[in-house]
C-alpha cells in the first residue's frame, strides 16, 4: 500500500501537501500543474486516503463472502478540468465515499474520445456519468442510448431510458430575487457561460440562467441589457465580462454568478474597478465550495449537495441493476441559500 511519504519523495513536495491536495483541501495555494502530478502519482500507485480504508474495510466485513456491485464511473472532462473546478471534483470524492460505504467498485473514466467507449467494463452493474452536456459527442449519445442502467448527474441528456440526478436551483432563485425587491436594489446583473450541445446542435439552457429570467422577471427586476452569459464557466471568462457590464451605461447595484468559480474573475474586476462589496455591488453565486466562505468579503451563495447527488445516483444505479427497470426517472436535488457579507 502506497503512504503519502512516498507520494511526496516522487512528486517532489512535503507530505503535508500531499495530505491536503488528496483530501481536496481547495484553500491550498498551489499550481494546477503541481496538484496533478500529485494525484497522478498517487493513482499510479492505487492511493487511498484513510477515510477511504477504513470505510472499505468496514463494508467488507460486513458484506464478506458478498460479491461487490461495479459501477463505471465516466468523468466528461480531463483531470486537469477536475481539478480547477472543485464541483465536479467534490461530486466525485462524494461518490467514491458512498460507494466506499456500500462496497461498490468504482471505476473511472475520462472520456475524451470514442475509442474509450471499448475500455468499459461489460460486466457492470450500472454506469454512472458526472459533467455536462457539453463533455458529450455524437458518439456518446448513441452509446447512452442503448444503455440499461445509465444515471447522469448534473445535466439531462432528454432520454426516456437514463436516469437523471440534478439540483433544484428554483426556490433558491426565488428566494435571492425576493431578497432583492425587498431591498429595493432593481438593476441585478448576471455573469454566466453558454455551451452548445454536440449533438443537438443548440444552446444548452443552463437551469441557472433560465430560474434567474423567470424569478426575477416575476418580480419585473430582470434586466436584459444586464444579462451576460457567454464562453466558458471560468474565472477569466466572467472577469472580461464583468469588465464589460461595468463599462456600459447601466451599471448593475448587485451580480449574480453561475458558479463560485466564475465569482472569482467577478471579485477581481470589481476590484479593479475601484468598487466595493456590498457596498457598491453585491454578489451573489452558486455551488458553495469551501473556499467561498474564504473570499473577502464572504461569498453569498446557493449550496447544492453534492454529497447527496452522488449518494442518490449509486442508489438508483444499485436498485434499478436489481429490479430490472427499463424507464428512466429524474430526481431534482433541492438546494438553499447562504447568505454572507457579499449580500448583506
Amino acid at each position: 500500500m502506497a503512504t503519502i511519504h512516498e507520494i511526496a519523495q516522487l512528486a517532489n513536495v512535503s507530505p503535508a501537501t500531499v495530505s491536503r491536495v488528496l483530501n481536496h483541501d481547495t484553500t491550498l495555494s498551489i499550481s494546477s500543474d503541481k496538484r496533478f502530478k500529485i494525484l497522478e502519482i498517487a493513482e499510479d500507485l492505487n492511493y487511498k486516503t484513510p477515510k477511504i480504508r477504513k470505510l472499505e474495510k468496514s463494508s467488507l466485513r460486513e458484506n464478506f463472502g458478498a460479491a461487490r456491485e461495479s459501477i463505471v464511473c465516466i468523468l466528461l472532462y480531463s483531470q486537469e478540468e477536475e481539478i480547477d473546478d472543485p464541483y465536479y471534483l467534490a461530486i466525485h470524492h462524494a461518490l467514491k465515499i458512498a460507494a466506499a460505504k456500500r462496497a461498490f467498485r468504482i471505476d473511472d473514466i475520462y472520456y475524451k474520445k470514442k475509442n474509450d467507449l471499448a475500455s468499459f467494463s461489460s460486466d457492470r452493474s450500472g454506469t454512472i456519468i458526472i459533467g455536462s452536456e457539453g463533455g458529450c459527442d455524437i458518439s456518446f449519445l448513441n452509446f447512452l442510448k442503448k444503455e440499461k442502467n445509465a444515471i447522469c448527474v448534473d445535466f439531462d441528456p432528454d432520454m426516456k431510458n437514463i436516469d437523471v440526478v440534478c439540483a433544484d436551483f428554483r426556490k433558491s432563485i426565488e428566494t435571492i430575487a425576493k431578497r432583492f425587491a425587498e431591498l429595493g436594489i432593481l438593476r441585478i446583473a448576471y455573469i454566466g457561460g453558454k455551451e452548445t450541445s454536440p449533438f443537438k446542435g443548440k444552446e444548452i439552457i443552463d437551469p441557472r440562467s433560465a430560474e434567474f429570467i423567470e424569478e426575477f422577471g416575476k418580480l419585473g427586476i430582470y434586466r436584459e441589457e444586464l444579462f451576460r452569459a457567454n464562453g466558458s464557466y471560468t474565472p477569466d471568462n466572467a472577469y472580461q465580462l464583468t469588465k464589460q457590464l461595468l463599462s456600459s451605461t447601466v451599471k448593475p447595484e448587485a451580480i449574480f454568478v453561475a458558479s463560485d468559480n466564475m465569482a472569482l474573475g467577478v471579485y477581481k474586476a470589481i476590484c479593479e474597478t475601484g468598487l466595493s462589496i456590498p457596498q457598491d455591488i453585491k454578489v451573489v453565486s452558486c455551488n458553495d465550495q469551501p473556499v467561498s466562505a474564504y473570499m473577502t468579503p464572504p461569498l453569498s451563495t446557493i449550496r447544492i449537495p453534492r454529497a447527496v447527488m452522488a449518494s442518490v445516483a449509486l442508489s438508483l444505479a444499485s436498485s434499478r441493476a436489481e429490479d430490472f427497470r427499463e424507464l428512466g426517472v429524474k430526481v431534482m436535488v433541492p438546494t438553499d441559500v447562504v447568505f454572507r457579507k457579499s449580500f448583506i
